[in-house]
């Protein structure tokens, strides 16, 4: 698939997001809205439709029809991992809605996060790269359980999640196309979902006029915890064969913005007496907003932050089979300043999560 071709799927793609969007917005009074015990620790006080992971989920089923109808002959119903990958992603769909509809209890949300990485482990999607079958398994449970709660803990202002998971995506996308492998089910994927998210990002900007909720922020963090075992953790390439600590290095370089956000909630929740389950005021998209950033600029922000990673791993995947120290430092920089400049930040004016 050149990129004359991924272009006019973009371009198709993104019209349905648009379309269905827009439709739900127009004939929907109060799906998904949220109730008022969420507003206390929402940082938009208003209530607003949150069903734009109902689009992500149809776009996703739509993307796997049209690739079936390009490519009968790849018979994805009898490619045992990509099955998984769709259950996987179903559940994680069916556990945000849910959570959307019904509050569920942490336990039962987490219990289903469990499930979704039990059905990627037995399809043979699980992250490989310790030797230790019992501790690459019990290392793909917490990745895939914390990335979901990762995406979910990001969508905590307008179009935060949107830009961060397109950038992970876009991401993916220049690893598969640069790869030269046969990824086609999963590139078409990868594609349909990069303008789903663009279509439902025009209502998601500030002010937005849509909310992914969890049905949307739980069913994307399956997706980018699936591509990133197997496409960061286990990635292969057709000219070299990282080796393992270039594919965690991948992996941080990919997921920076997700995996700071979290970590530096749970610490600072934790240390603070709180659970870190319970939602807060305190992440860094916040605290960028109390040092005087607008919501606009605080997403801007992170695309810059998402296009820089899209950039490195593109230099990266060239220079794998020349890589000298003088690259991992560049690399560990880039990674140790967004890290410890958003946790910085993120301690800054504390007693302003509390207004």
């Amino acid at each position: 698939m050149n990129w004359y071709d991924i272009l006019i799927v973009i371009i198709l793609f993104l019209g349905f997001s648009l379309i269905i969007n827009g439709l739900f917005l127009k004939f929907s009074d109060n799906l998904g809205l949220r109730t008022a015990k969420n507003n206390v620790v929402r940082w938009n006080p208003n209530q607003k439709p949150s069903f734009g992971g109902i689009t992500f989920y149809i776009l996703f089923l739509i993307s796997v029809i049209a690739f079936s109808m390009l490519d009968p002959d790849a018979m994805l119903i009898r490619n045992i991992e990509f099955i998984g990958f769709m259950l996987a992603l179903s559940i994680g769909f069916v556990a945000g809605l849910f959570d959307d509809a019904f509050d569920t209890k942490p336990f039962v949300k987490l219990a289903l996060q469990l499930l979704t990485a039990t059905v990627m482990i037995f399809s043979g999607t699980y992250i490989q790269i310790t030797g230790f079958y019992s501790l690459d398994i019990a290392i793909t449970l917490a990745w895939v359980v914390g990335m979901m709660n990762a995406i979910n803990l990001l969508d905590n202002m307008d179009a935060i999640s949107s830009v961060v998971v397109m950038s992970i995506l876009a991401t993916f996308l220049v690893i598969m196309q640069l790869n030269g492998l046969s990824d086609g089910p999963y590139l078409f994927v990868t594609i349909g979902l990069l303008s789903a998210i663009g279509g439902f990002l025009f209502f998601n900007w500030h002010p937005s006029k849509l909310f992914m909720g969890d049905t949307g922020s739980m069913f994307l963090g399956s997706v980018v915890a699936f591509l990133g075992i197997k496409y960061g953790w286990n990635l292969q390439l057709e000219t070299y064969e990282p080796i393992a600590w270039q594919k965690i290095l991948i992996v941080l370089v990919v997921f920076i913005v997700p995996l700071t956000d979290t970590t530096t909630v749970f610490c600072k929740r934790i240390f603070a007496g709180r659970s870190p389950f319970i939602g807060g005021k305190d992440h860094t998209t916040h605290h960028l907003s109390y040092l005087g950033l607008s919501e606009r600029l605080v997403a801007t922000v992170y695309i810059g932050i998402g296009l820089f990673s899209v950039l490195a791993i593109l230099k990266m995947l060239t220079l794998l089979n020349r890589w000298n120290g003088f690259l991992t430092l560049g690399y560990v920089t880039f990674v140790t300043a967004v890290f410890f400049g958003l946790f910085y930040i993120a301690h800054l004016n504390r007693h302003k999560e509390k207004e």
